[in-house]
């Protein structure tokens, strides 16, 4: 007889919390250690999942809301995600109009033995090892009965105090349906603060909760795109904490999971720490050529004022000189002021001619487009900068690479710590 798969579902309190992204992204980690996960949208309101992969649904397939709307006995139709990951919609008609969720009656009991069993049974028979069950936010009978027959369930919220409420309102509500196996996943958490995201993992170890999962640009525009953003060839910091999550979700899949983090997270970072040195070595040059310009500017400017300071000190002198020679009468003022009239026009054009040329030089329109191309560039670097720093800040216990980040330059390979941590760091 085959072993019955482990079942997790996945609650928030609230919506927005990042339930669904969690729920889709362990689970195709999972399937990835080789693991055959099976991911059910519960959310029967919202759909969330089922948007996300609803350009796999066959013409023919049949989601949950389509069962329970048509009261047939066949079970929910399964979709291939990807080697070892299958999914089952709440809903494929997404884009037909139909009745909404409440306006049917149901109980947890007759979801359980509609839906939830039969697949629970089929699973087992597949020999799948763990189905993700994904509810709607708060409290409804479809989330009450997920949980019931759930082995562990994990509650998604956000570092906020009505995050915060809510999740406690959600357990209270569900009350004895709660397995004795519960985890708190705390999504969002800018881990641009070392400090914080680093006392946030400590003291969570303490109180037994999951390890904090970080905010990342790349995994909102990634889930957005409909590609699920953990992909192993690809390192995101969204990837590296949901593999320390694991470890305390799953413990007794210690052994797959570092040996994912050994074939994967370890080829990542010596590959992307080599992108890291090539973005900290374009960063500087950019920043030298910006220097250049800057520099070049200010000698121009320098030059005019020089010149302009002979020129006024030439024009002075020779007024003085004549001033001099008139007081004393001398036989070679008139003389003298023929020269002086034209070697101070002399100098006059010599400096009106040089100005133009010197105030061009010094900001001209291709040195203006430069500086602006430099700055663009810069910014990008800049980001893709913090990126890594998102990486390091998950993956680094003593945060040492994210200080040489910030200082702009890379620690010795002998200062730097070893890739994967072990299940003992914080």
């Amino acid at each position: 007889m085959s072993e019955r798969p482990k079942v997790i579902t996945f609650v928030s309190g609230k919506g927005g919390a990042g339930k669904t992204t969690a729920a889709i992204s362990i689970a195709k980690i999972v399937a990835d250690m080789g693991l055959p996960s099976l991911l059910i949208d519960f959310d029967l309101a919202t759909n969330g999942a089922s948007y996300f992969f609803r350009p796999r649904f066959r013409n023919d397939a049949k989601g949950i809301w389509e069962i329970l709307t048509q009261s047939s006995a066949e079970k929910p139709s399964v979709i291939d995600i990807s080697h070892d990951f299958s999914f089952v919609p709440s809903r494929v008609g997404l884009g037909i109009r139909s009745d909404s969720f409440d306006a049917i009656r149901l109980t947890e009991t007759h979801l359980k033995e509609a839906i939830l069993t039969p697949l629970l049974t089929w699973a087992t028979e597949k020999r799948f090892a763990y189905i993700f069950v994904d509810c709607q936010a708060g409290y409804t009978i479809a989330t009450k009965a997920a949980v019931e027959v759930a082995d562990s369930v994990v509650v998604v919220t956000e570092a906020d105090s009505i995050s915060s409420d809510a999740a406690d309102n959600l357990l209270i509500q569900l009350g004895g349906s709660l397995p004795s196996e519960r985890k708190f996943l705390v999504n969002k958490v800018d881990v641009r603060d070392a400090a914080t995201y680093r006392n946030m993992r400590e003291v969570f170890q303490t109180l037994n909760r999951l390890p904090p999962l970080p905010f990342d640009f790349t995994v909102r525009n990634a889930f957005g795109a409909r590609r699920i953003p953990v992909d192993p060839d690809q390192p995101s910091p969204l990837l590296f904490a949901l593999l320390q999550t694991l470890i305390a979700l799953l413990p007794e899949r210690f052994d797959a999971i570092e040996s994912f983090k050994r074939t994967h997270v370890d080829a990542l970072f010596e590959r992307y720490d080599k992108e890291m040195e090539a973005l900290l070595a374009k960063r500087e040059a950019l920043l030298k050529r910006m220097n250049e310009l800057k520099m070049h500017a200010e000698r121009q400017r320098a030059r005019l004022i020089q010149i302009m300071t002979i020129g006024g000190v030439t024009v002075s002198a020779v007024f003085a000189l004549k001033s001099l020679l008139e007081a004393s009468g001398s036989p070679f003022l008139e003389m003298f002021g023929k020269v002086s009239t034209s070697a101070v026009a002399a100098v006059v054009t010599v400096v009106l001619s040089l100005v133009p040329k010197l105030l061009f030089s010094a900001k001209s329109p291709s040195s203006e487009e430069d500086e602006k191309r430099l700055s663009l560039d810069i910014g990008s670097v800049e980001r893709d900068l913090d990126h890594y720093r998102s990486l390091l800040l998950v993956q680094s216990k003593e945060f040492l690479l994210d200080d040489a980040v910030a200082g702009g330059r890379t620690l010795p390979s002998a200062e730097r710590p070893i890739w994967p941590l072990s299940h003992t760091a914080s």
